[in-house]
């Protein structure tokens, strides 16, 4: 991270709980500021090896007792209801600006679920008030109190009872005040391996006068239950390789740890000789010997120690003035090393001794680096000797493995053969098979299993397992195939972690792109029969590591056999996120899902040409007239998403719909009007409580279909407090359930159904060996579940209803060919790229955004990119656009672009984004979606598509301001000919304008605020079309002036609306004094709030409100505690949620102080918050008010006032 203070000072507490058994000479780590050593206790009292200061008192029901089952290691025993250890004298020690570590070996006893159970808690450490550290459910469980709330909660992990795991968190310290960047990094480590990392910023930890306490916590079901073996404390954040000796030293659980060579003082010389004898050689000779070089280094992993490698290293230094083939000269030497390569890759395997052999080095022949990290493992199994039993992992870098290796003639192939015949640490017996082949730039792998244990069944595989070193030209990025593809930068040296469960919103796609400014790798398993697995990506010490989890499904007790689908591919790219995701394209193309017409004429046409979607109902004649009135206005069809169209409540009595009278005629009716409906089901889950609180149907009929867990439990999930179970899709029951469902809306007359979860929500294993599949088989979920069930609704409904469309939740690419379209509501990631659109758009119709607590800067590029990269607009209230009237414009505008250049968008492709060759302003504000996500766009966005020989860039400027700017159409990705090329520019109100472009010239392009604009080039000779698609792009900028003039929104105007809805922008309105109480409904500004109509109070607020008072003099500081008291009535459903008062400064906020809103018990029942002030807030400050929390009527804000305490 540039220039991020990790701030590690010895004044502030740091606890950790070191691992390690009691064994002659171990000691406290260095620079420990506590060490407990329980074989050394005096009476009641736990000395601390590390000083005099901070012994431990014994309490309560505590006892030291020496466990035979751990090797007679002496340990603290704990028996969860009132045993502790309080830390004597750590009343001053505080985190405050620290940064600390937690580690611990711990054994939990129990494992539960009902929040606020003694079984479902357990505490390690915590310092009441300031942070704790412990067990929640099954997962560790970390938090920071920042004096109002606990703030930075982060979970992770896979905590069995009665079982040791060594648990550890590193919390690093983040001061970047002029960034606006103050608060804590955070990682959780469970047996050696980052089970979660969070980044919580604009938080400072409280300090307090309690103790430290072990394994009390707040008390009640919080004190732990099981065994504690050592506790050390530190007053630093530890380092990767401090863990690393922790986790070496570690007897009790079974760790990952990483095998370091012994070192060589000979090493570092004689490296130095070798690099500068190759370096010394000209281009063809040096290149051949880099790769060498590469590999001997990257092989120092894998040996006892650097000795081993000098004898390689002396060898690359005498072949590299040798004057032969130094390949052949090394391999003849040292037939350890086998190497596969071709023009473009190098890859090598390293044998470091009998019976072992590793992939150890993939060299990059054109960027002459090595590519790949610390390569260890590169596969692995989870496996149970009896059924439900507890896991067992082994890996390919087993001492117990035997293997074989066979290369192909060609040398551009091998396979790898890895036997266990069983060993008393893994009694299972099998060979794995890896096929590796080196094509082009790309390594292409697989994986198979023959497992001869017949009572031993093999649940997961891990493959492939790539760890690849940071790559450090300019800035590194990991894209993330997160809803539409997730751009993270830095992500190795911030720890970045990953996961998601595929097919999954969590998971659309199965590649992940990492790279820097000079290209990178692509990393892919192209299964495409979509089988179920798990996505991981994680920053470990200076690699990025990218792993698949595939589940493995098992008829009887074990013996089990397995094999990938597809190919797992590593494959070298030049450019960013876009091209590796073409190198995906190139891969679905070929998949079951790809639809088989390129123009989806198995898609409604109403519903390939629809522009517009509102969320809401027409429940109501009201709700239905504001429908079509809509409709008339915006002069296209529109789609409603119709929710609560049914008797039932939302999330309630699934899957039971009672429509609401007189819905099939209300549906006629919009329909005949030109509004689509579709109304909402859920096809995923049927409630266990299925008709109010009532068991109707879910024991009697459900229950036997109900996807079951290991123990053959019903898998249930929470949605609204309210208790579900996720159907097993491969079941006769749920198969007809769905089908049903969606003919009852069919026969309503529906122009589409909503199937919601389906390609959202996480494929869910299923073990109940009545089901028609393997227990926790990858291929239930899609092969043999939704894709059957699917095909069959829809074939069968559309025969009768063939305008009938199917839409389901997010856009997990496999259901493509069995739906119409999907609705991406999330696509609001910080970071987010279109790489899925650059895939997909088209093939499926991608239909909405959320737009619930947008700020009103948001709203623009929220719109904008749903036209720009294919999808249809909306997702929202019609009172949303209603009340915003220069919105309500830009959408009729977008919506009328979408439907000119709908030819690009439903069956053409979209094109690498042009750059913009001058600077080009940005739209900073915050997207809303489940608390803040401020995200910084250009303020012209635009998109490139290729329709045969024709071209289009649309451009749509997201601010209100006029730009102009020079832009770089993107030539040789466009297929443009370095001839001059035709190109037609059009803007609104003006008549095209034709003229030669020279490729390498920028175009200058001026686009008015909350406008669009249009290029269309022509490739290559051929223009077929071009005409067509130049008079629709004419009629079409012609009417979007007119909009505008009709409308009557000026440019001052539009400034005008902006100003009202920017939180930021100070009122005009006479100075207030602080200190006396300022009623909430004087402020001259609201935004997306309301006053009441008496007066009393101001509501209707969301995480998008702002009560903005303008100047309030605060007055001179005359010392003591300052506070803003503030009366607020927070109503029962409210939870997590804060209100903060903020100073507008050049535009923008900054924080003044902040707090939780405590419930009050209604919207009519008051209570004062207090804010505490930093002291020195004084004189005039332009005073805003703003709210995080989820949903609408957060709360209501009746007055305000500063005091000051002595």
């Amino acid at each position: 991270m540039s220039e991020v203070i990790r701030v590690v000072c010895a004044s502030f507490l740091a606890i950790a709980l070191l691992a390690c058994a009691k064994t002659p000479g171990v000691a406290a780590a260095e620079g420990s500021l506590i060490h407990y050593r329980f074989d050394q206790v005096d009476g009641e009292r736990v000395p601390n090896a590390s000083g005099a200061q901070y012994s431990g008192r014994i309490e309560g029901n505590a006892r030291i007792t020496r466990l035979p089952d751990a090797g007679g290691a002496t340990v603290l025993s704990l028996d969860g209801t009132n045993g502790c250890i309080q830390i004597e004298g750590s009343e001053a020690l505080h985190l405050g600006e620290d940064g600390f570590a937690i580690a611990a070996t711990v054994r939990f006893k129990e494992s539960g679920s009902v929040e606020g159970a003694p079984e479902t808690h357990d505490m390690i450490v915590m310092k009441p008030g300031e942070y704790l550290f412990g067990r929640t459910r099954r997962s560790l469980y970390f938090n920071i109190h920042d004096g109002n709330d606990w703030v930075a909660g982060i979970t992770g992990g896979d905590c069995q009872p009665n079982t040791w795991i060594h648990a550890a968190v590193l919390v690093e310290r983040i001061y970047e005040p002029p960034q606006g960047r103050v608060g804590y990094f955070i990682r959780l480590y469970q047996n050696g391996e980052q089970v979660a990392a969070r980044e919580v910023l604009h938080c400072t930890s409280a300090t307090t006068d309690d103790q430290v306490n072990i394994g009390k916590g707040f008390g009640g079901p919080w004190f732990h239950k099981g065994e504690i073996a050592h506790l050390s404390l530190y007053n630093r954040a530890l380092a990767s390789t401090e863990l690393n000796a922790l986790l070496r030293a570690e007897k009790l659980a079974k760790v990952r740890f990483k095998h370091v060579a012994a070192s060589d003082a000979r090493y570092p010389a004689l490296l130095a000789k070798a690099r500068e004898a190759v370096m010394a050689q000209p281009d063809a000779r040096r290149r051949p010997l880099a790769r060498l070089l590469a590999a001997v280094e990257q092989a120092n992993i894998h040996v006892e120690s650097q000795a081993a490698l000098l004898p390689y290293l002396e060898t690359v230094r005498r072949v590299a003035t040798s004057g032969q083939d130094p390949m052949r000269q090394f391999a003849a030497a040292h037939r350890e090393f086998t190497f596969l390569d071709n023009e473009r890759l190098s890859m090598a395997l390293f044998a470091p001794r009998r019976g072992r052999i590793v992939l150890c080095s993939l060299y990059d022949l054109r960027a002459e680096r090595e590519v790949l990290g610390e390569q260890r493992a590169l596969w692995a199994l989870h496996y149970e000797t009896a059924a439900g039993g507890q896991p067992h992992e082994i890996d390919s870098t087993a001492d117990s493995l035997a293997m074989k290796l066979t290369v192909h003639p060609s040398r551009k192939a091998a396979r790898l053969e890895w036997t266990h015949a069983g060993s008393a640490e893994h009694p299972i017996q099998f060979t794995v098979r890896s096929e590796l082949a080196l094509q082009g730039p790309r390594l292409a792998l697989n994986f198979s299993l023959d497992n001869r244990s017949p009572r031993i069944a093999v649940r997961q595989a891990r493959f492939p397992i790539i760890r690849l070193r940071r790559l450090e030209e300019g800035t590194d990025r990991l894209l993330v195939p997160r809803m539409s593809g997730v751009v993270h930068e830095n992500p190795v040296q911030t720890y970045f972690k990953y996961e998601g469960p595929y097919p999954s919103g969590a998971a659309h796609m199965q590649f992940f792109a990492y790279y820097d400014d000079r290209g990178g790798v692509y990393v892919a398993c192209e299964d495409g029969k979509a089988r179920s697995k798990d996505l991981r990506a994680l920053g470990d010490d200076n690699d990025c590591d990218l792993s698949y989890l595939w589940h493995v499904g098992c008829q009887g007790a074990g013996g089990n056999d397995f094999a990938t689908n597809g190919v797992a591919a590593v494959e070298l790219f030049e450019g960013d996120w876009f091209d590796a995701a073409q190198i995906y394209k190139r891969f679905t193309r070929t998949a079951e899902w790809w639809p088989a017409s390129r123009s989806r004429e198995d898609i409604p046409a109403w519903y390939r040409e629809m522009t517009v979607w509102f969320l809401g109902n027409a429940n109501t004649q009201a709700a239905a007239d504001a429908l079509i009135a809509m409709r008339e206005e915006l002069g296209l069809p529109i789609g409603l998403h119709w929710y609560n169209w049914n008797t039932e409540a939302f999330d309630d009595d699934y899957p039971h719909y009672t429509p609401r009278e007189g819905f099939a005629e209300t549906t006629a009716r919009l329909r005949a009007k030109g509004v689509y409906v579709k109304p909402y089901i859920n096809a995923r889950l049927w409630e266990t409580r299925d008709r109010g609180d009532e068991d109707f149907e879910y024991t009697s009929v459900a229950l036997p279909a109900t996807v079951k867990d290991r123990q053959g439990k019903p898998v249930t999930e929470t949605y609204a407090k309210r208790t579900f179970s996720p159907m097993c899709p491969t079941t006769e029951v749920w198969q007809q359930r769905v089908h049903a469902v969606c003919t009852q809306l069919a026969q309503a007359g529906v122009a589409g159904i909503y199937l919601d979860q389906i390609a959202a929500a996480r494929p869910r294993p299923c073990f109940d060996p009545t089901h028609p599949h393997a227990a926790g088989s990858g291929e239930a979920w899609i092969e043999q579940g939704y894709w059957p069930m699917l095909t069959a609704i829809r074939r069968d409904l559309k025969q009768k209803y063939p305008e009938l469309i199917f839409n389901s939740e997010d856009a997990a690419e496999p259901y493509m060919h069995v739906l119409d379209g999907y609705l991406p509501w999330r696509f609001l990631d910080i970071g987010h790229v279109p790489a899925y659109q650059s895939i997909y758009a088209g093939r499926i119709q991608m239909t909405s955004r959320s737009y619930s607590d947008t700020a009103y800067d948001a709203l623009f590029p929220k719109a904008a990119e749903q036209m720009l990269y294919g999808e249809q607009v909306g997702w929202f209230p019609i009172s949303l656009v209603n009340s915003n009237p220069v919105f309500k414009l830009f959408v009729k505008k977008l919506a009328h672009t979408r439907r000119a250049f709908l030819p690009y968008f439903n069956e053409g492709d979209m094109l690498k984004p042009a750059a913009f060759a001058s600077e080009m302003p940005t739209v900073t504000a915050d997207w809303g979606f489940y608390g803040p996500r401020v995200i910084t766009t250009p303020a012209v966005l635009h998109s490139a598509w290729r329709l045969g020989n024709n071209i289009a860039v649309v451009f749509a400027n997201t601010s209100c301001d006029s730009i102009t700017a020079q832009v770089a159409p993107n030539a040789a990705a466009w297929g443009l000919d370095a001839k001059p090329v035709r190109v037609t520019q059009f803007a609104e109100g003006k008549d095209p304008e034709v003229a030669e472009w020279q490729p390498g010239q920028p175009l200058r392009l001026t686009v008015p605020g909350y406008s669009m604009a249009a290029w269309l080039f022509v490739a290559g000779g051929n223009d077929a079309g071009n005409q067509a698609h130049a008079s629709a792009a004419t009629e079409l900028f012609r009417a979007l002036k007119r909009f505008e003039d009709e409308a009557g929104l000026t440019p001052e105007k539009m400034r005008a609306e902006r100003a009202a809805q920017d939180p930021w922008s100070v009122p005009d309105a006479p100075v207030r004094t602080a200190t006396e109480w300022i009623p909430a409904s004087e402020a001259p500004k609201l935004v997306r709030a309301r006053k009441s109509p008496d007066g009393s109070f101001v509501g209707w607020i969301s995480a998008s409100s702002a009560v903005c008072f303008g100047a309030i003099d605060f007055g001179a500081d005359a010392g003591g505690k300052p506070a803003i008291e503030c009366e607020v009535a927070v109503p029962p459903h409210v939870t997590n949620a804060r209100i903060r008062f903020m100073e507008a400064v050049d535009g923008r906020g900054v924080p003044l102080a902040t707090a939780r809103l405590p419930k009050t018990g209604g919207y009519d029942q008051y209570t004062t918050v207090r804010l505490p002030l930093a002291t020195g807030v004084a004189g005039r400050k332009n005073i805003v008010v703003i709210f995080e929390g989820r949903g609408s009527g957060l709360c209501n804000v009746r007055r305000w006032r500063l005091v000051r305490e002595p």
